[in-house]
């Protein structure tokens, strides 16, 4: 009886009982170390990064006949095309390359030509038409003859650079030289010269340019 009692004082005597905590939070997962399952491979080789284009835009391709390497004076040469040339650098260009039937010439080199000579030679007739005649008839005067001789030399030393202008840009689009002469074609050549003039550049157009050390299978001897 004694024993009894003693053994129930001393459970009294003893902690309440603690429920377990089941709402206890554990460590946070980012901070537990991942199992070796979860560890990213490590390669020992470097690995090449491969990223999508943006939508609507092609792989961009390393072509080495898309652009020329500037000269030693910072400018394009004369044996490439020049791309957003300005109506300056059309004219030197034209005349520099004189009877240059290979290579290729970008649009803006050929429009700002055609512009010029369709201009120029609009205001040179007004002015021979208004200043270049003697009052009361239609023979020249000496302002007049002057000014004829000028546009006769002028057109007659165009000619040949302006089929060379025309052959580049031909070339430029990637088609042949030898299609300058649908330009003779009566009623629609000079139509149809215009569309081709019109094309934009194809980079396959290289195959015309004289490079001193194409890459095998470029140039004249491959593609």
């Amino acid at each position: 009886m004694d024993q009894n009692n003693r053994q129930n004082e001393s459970t009294a005597e003893q902690a309440p009982y603690a429920p377990p905590q089941y709402d206890a939070v554990p460590a946070p997962y980012a901070a537990q170390p991942p199992h070796q399952s979860q560890q990213p491979f490590a390669s020992p080789y470097p690995q090449q990064q491969f990223g999508q284009p943006p939508y609507g835009q092609p792989f961009a391709q390393p072509n080495p006949y898309s652009g020329a390497p500037l000269g030693k004076d910072g400018q394009v040469p004369l044996s490439a095309p020049l791309y957003g040339a300005s109506p300056v650098q059309a004219i030197a260009r034209f005349y520099k390359k004189y009877a240059t039937f290979s290579g290729r010439a970008s649009r803006s080199e050929y429009w700002w030509i055609s512009l010029t000579f369709v201009v120029g030679f609009i205001v040179l007739g007004l002015l021979a038409l208004l200043l270049g005649t003697q009052p009361g008839t239609d023979q020249p005067n000496a302002f007049g003859s002057v000014l004829s001789t000028v546009m006769g030399l002028v057109m007659f030393g165009s000619i040949v650079p302006a089929i060379a202008l025309s052959v580049r840009r031909l070339h430029d689009a990637d088609m042949s030289g030898w299609m300058y002469l649908l330009n003779f074609v009566p009623g629609v050549g000079g139509i149809v010269m215009i569309v081709l003039m019109s094309m934009s550049s194809n980079p396959q157009g290289a195959r015309f340019d004289k490079w001193p050390n194409p890459p095998m299978g470029f140039g004249p001897n491959g593609f």
